[in-house]
């Protein structure tokens, strides 16, 4: 795999996709041009992380979004977002199987 295809592959690059250039995610996220593509490089710096997954969330949804960028901590980070999954969870464990009736005792 190239260096520019896993750029591509990467959250921040899909965000440099959808803006249309490094240039245009730069201004929405107020960073320089030089940042977005040191980022691609080396990574979202540690104290930059919680920031640019949030706006990206808002910019461009879930699939660039908090989850994505930090993937190992945003529980700890965004602690709410943790007990939306755990409600999603138990409102579908509640929720009766799709794709026909019911079955009860083989009939």
């Amino acid at each position: 795999m190239t260096h520019a295809s896993t750029e591509a592959a990467s959250p921040l690059g899909i965000a440099v996709s959808l803006a249309g250039s490094q240039t245009k995610l730069a201004e929405s996220l107020n960073e320089s041009q030089q940042n977005i593509s040191n980022w691609l490089r080396n990574g979202i710096p540690g104290d930059k992380r919680a920031m640019v997954a949030s706006k990206l969330e808002r910019l461009y949804g879930e699939r660039v979004g908090r989850k994505v960028i930090c993937p190992d901590d945003w529980a700890l980070i965004w602690p709410e977002l943790e007990a939306d999954v755990e409600t999603l969870k138990a409102t579908d464990d509640a929720q009766p199987p799709t794709g026909g009736a019911a079955r009860t005792n083989g009939t």
